[in-house]
């Protein structure tokens, strides 16, 4: 908690064990925080985090974290990416997300998320990549992701409670990849990729955090690279 200038902390794919420090808190100058890949299993994301007020980047995935996501993290109007997927997340999508306006990539894949999707993810205006599937998301899918112009992946797929269709106005948005189960995309040519129902289903059994699914459901084809190791 000593180094106050600190700019970038890369601890991503190594063995660490325990929790993430919440002296991280202190490190007021940080820009870059990666703990990706370590085994923090059965702890919680610090709420201090939400303490970083230059904070760009969080990388978080596959750590085994558990428990909410802190609604501190909307204290983080700078952040551009921030990539937690593969975790036990719980709880609801904080609707604190919609202060972080500037926010450019948002990863929660493959955790436990609950609830509905927040409307307030639609004033999120930069967001390009919004990655929200194999959760346990239910009800519809807010109108407000329309607003989200410039997006270019939209991942829904593993959320067997999501109901409706998904609005004409998100069909309209054109993005590159548009991944759903298959009752919630309208018969247009909404979705550039549909899950049946009962295959994914077969996937959401799998717990999360295991990278070898083996169902060919949880990583799609041409994700794998993108979502390797950084």
């Amino acid at each position: 908690g000593l180094l106050t200038g600190l700019i970038e902390l890369r601890l991503n794919a190594n063995s660490f064990v325990g929790s993430v420090p919440t002296e991280f808190g202190l490190l007021t100058a940080l820009v870059q925080l990666n703990v990706a890949y370590n085994e923090f299993n059965g702890t919680g994301i610090p709420t201090e985090i939400g303490l970083l007020p230059f904070l760009l980047e969080f990388f978080g995935e596959g750590c085994g974290f558990n428990g909410p996501i802190p609604t501190e993290f909307g204290n983080l109007v700078l952040l551009q990416e921030l990539e937690l997927g593969i975790n036990q997340l719980t709880g609801n999508i904080p609707v604190e997300f919609g202060n972080i306006v500037g926010l450019i990539d948002l990863e929660l894949y493959e955790n436990q998320l609950v609830g509905q999707i927040p409307t307030q993810l639609g004033l999120m205006v930069e967001l390009v990549d919004l990655e929200l599937d194999f959760n346990l998301l239910t009800g519809p899918v807010p109108t407000e992701l329309a607003n989200l112009v410039k997006l270019d992946r939209l991942a829904l797929q593993g959320n067997v409670g999501l109901t409706g269709v998904i609005p004409p106005a998100v069909c309209e948005l054109n993005a590159t990849s548009l991944q759903a189960n298959c009752p919630i995309c309208p018969e247009t040519e909404c979705c550039t990729n549909c899950t049946e129902v009962e295959a994914e289903a077969r996937s959401a059994s799998i717990p999360a955090g295991d990278t070898d699914k083996g169902s060919g459901f949880t990583f799609l084809p041409g994700t794998l690279s993108r979502r390797g190791l950084r």
